[in-house]
């Protein structure tokens, strides 16, 4: 039973695949051989200002951002700040961020700012900031620079999103971290989520977001419990996990206000039946894992559908996301946190395809293929 729980390594057998014969084909796992150009950036990468300033002791620019909002806000805010490694700018974390993920990944390998750190810029071992090495900052091993202890808003340009009908969002970021800005200190704004950036870097990301080990365990326990209550439609084939995230709570009211996308509960169940369906047809035996921010609503959603092997858990927020990414595959709807699952996970990612609204939604079919995660397979949402 529990050989279900291997992750596809490669191409799915073509024994496990129903119906369409160049579905394959046309949804190869694209996370298997990431052959995909360099990211999209409105400034070339090898473009470059040289620049003698400093700040504190470092080369200038010096980016960062302003961490806001919950798990998948902050992994976005992160992952476009790394994405922005092949130009010369300095990059540190707030401080604020520490304690917010302190007990979540076992490290992020930008040092922090204000914080004294070990040599290893291990964040989880990063004690408070006390006494000389506060005031004069250390050195960290892995970027050969001393680690400014200074932090003061003041000392920062914003630097927000464009937020227009093109590719990149934050077009500014990447002008100041190629020197065109100045040497200054730059902090970026607007929770940032740069998808046609980072995404080249997906697997480096993956390492930057390994769970603790004690979340590890957790989620493949419930994995592991889940597969001992699955029933199996052909006992010779593995058991496919798809694991699903809803969300709810306040994103139906942003959904309804920017987005213009209404009675988003009620489109939900539809939007899921087919999702649930484009499974179904190409697997066998396959286990639905549903995870929610309102696991009530949740409930009589999922009930409504009656799919077997149907599993509603409940856990904190790491604990679900990490189990979402042990699945084979994944169904997202709305919001960050259902992206990330589906970013770091395995296998095809289904998505609500919008083709309605008359503003851009940064999770729709646009940015996805702009960043070539062809992986992420678009569901008609309506």
């Amino acid at each position: 039973m529990l050989d279900g729980l291997q992750k596809h390594s490669g191409k799915l057998p073509a024994k496990h695949f129903k119906g369409n014969s160049d579905f394959a084909e046309t949804y190869a796992c694209a996370t298997c051989v990431d052959s995909r150009p360099l990211p999209k950036t409105a400034v070339d990468i090898r473009v470059r200002l040289a620049s003698t300033g400093t700040w504190h002791g470092v080369p200038a620019p010096v980016m960062t951002f302003r961490p806001l909002g919950r798990l998948g806000n902050l992994m976005g805010e992160y992952a476009s700040l790394y994405a922005l490694k092949n130009y010369s700018v300095t990059r540190f974390l707030m401080p604020s961020l520490h304690d917010r993920v302190k007990d979540v990944f076992k490290r992020l390998s930008i040092p922090y700012l204000n914080k004294c750190i070990n040599t290893e810029g291990y964040a989880q071992a990063c004690p408070p900031c006390s006494g000389t090495l506060c005031r004069n900052g250390m050195i960290s091993k892995s970027m050969g620079i001393p680690v400014p202890s200074m932090f003061e808003d003041k000392d920062w340009i914003s630097i927000g999103g464009d937020f227009g009908w093109v590719e990149y969002s934050y077009q500014a970021q990447q002008l100041a971290a190629a020197g065109l800005l100045g040497p200054h200190a730059f902090i970026m704004e607007d929770y940032p989520l740069e998808i046609t950036s980072f995404a080249a870097y997906r697997d480096e990301l993956r390492k930057e977001f390994e769970f603790l080990d004690e979340i590890q365990k957790k989620a493949y326990d419930r994995l592991a419990s889940v597969a001992s209550s699955a029933t199996m439609e052909d006992p010779s084939q593995p058991l496919v996990f798809v694991g699903v995230h809803v969300r709810l709570t306040d994103y139906p009211r942003i959904m309804s206000i920017l987005y213009s996308v209404h009675d988003v509960g009620k489109s939900y169940e539809g939007y899921l039946r087919r999702a649930f369906i484009f499974f179904t047809k190409r697997f066998d035996n396959v286990v639905f894992v549903v995870t929610s921010d309102d696991v009530v609503a949740t409930t009589k959603m999922t009930d409504k559908l009656a799919f077997p092997n149907t599993f509603l858990l409940q856990g904190s927020a790491s604990e679900d996301m990490h189990l979402l990414t042990l699945c084979n595959h994944t169904i997202i709807t709305f919001g960050s946190y259902g992206f990330w699952a589906g970013f770091l996970g395995p296998g095809w990612t289904a998505y609500p395809d919008l083709n309605f609204t008359g503003a851009l939604y940064i999770f729709s079919r646009h940015f996805y293929e702009a960043a070539y995660l062809e992986d992420f397979v678009p569901i008609l949402y309506r």
